[in-house]
This record gives C-alpha cells, sequence and structure tokens, in this order.
C-alpha cells in the first residue's frame, strides 16, 4: 500500500515541478522494478509466532475477574426482564383489521372478475 502511496506522491511532485518550471518531467525518474530490500522477514516471523504461542499459552492476569458465560448468571433475569417489560403488541386490533379488509378486498377483486368472464346463458 504505501508503494503505491508513494508512486502517487512522486507523480504529484512531478506533475508540480512541470507546471512551475514548464519542462516535462522523465516518466519513470526514480521508479523501477527491482525487487526491494527485504529484511529477514521469516525470523520476525518467526519471533511473532513464538510471542502470540506464548501469550497464548500464558494465563491472563484477569482469568479469575472474567464473567460468566450469558444464562449462568443474573444476565439471563436481566434479559427476561427486558423481554417481559417490552409488554403485547399495542397495535394488534389495527393489523387484524387491515388483515381482514385485504382479504375481503382480494375476495371482492375475485368475485368481481369471476362474474364478468362467466359465459353468458
Amino acid at each position: 500500500m504505501s508503494l503505491l502511496i508513494d508512486a502517487l506522491r512522486r507523480a504529484d511532485e512531478a506533475k508540480r515541478a512541470a507546471a512551475q518550471g514548464g519542462e516535462s518531467a522523465p516518466a519513470g525518474e526514480g521508479i523501477s522494478l527491482a525487487p526491494l530490500e527485504t529484511t529477514d522477514a521469516a525470523a520476525s516471523r518467526d519471533e511473532l509466532q513464538k510471542e502470540l504461542k506464548a501469550l497464548d499459552d500464558s494465563p491472563s492476569k484477569n482469568s479469575a475477574a472474567r464473567p460468566a458465560p450469558f444464562g449462568q448468571t443474573a444476565d439471563q433475569n436481566g434479559a427476561r426482564n427486558l423481554f417481559a417489560a417490552k409488554g403485547s403488541d399495542s397495535r394488534k386490533g389495527f393489523n387484524l383489521a387491515i388483515g381482514a379488509l385485504t382479504i375481503a378486498a382480494l375476495l371482492g377483486i375475485g368475485g368481481y372478475f369471476w362474474w364478468q368472464l362467466r359465459p353468458s346463458a
């Protein structure tokens, strides 16, 4: 990511220099396809893995202070109270009325089409 940012910064600087000086800068100045110098990445990766394993293996300082899993303490009662306080749906009657009107409208539309499309006697 930093290579892209560096390339964009260099291109921006070259554009500004060209605009101020009135001359065009060479397109590939400072950019090469040679591989970057590599530090001993494998050794540092191994060191990080050892440190992470040591941290995972060692007991944490706060292991005794961790709360019990949800549902095994008073948290379960708190959750029950939360949902009990929610109460019932106060719009239940409205929802039932809208449902009944929808069914009646569909039956009326269906009856109208049946009446209009039946063969005449």
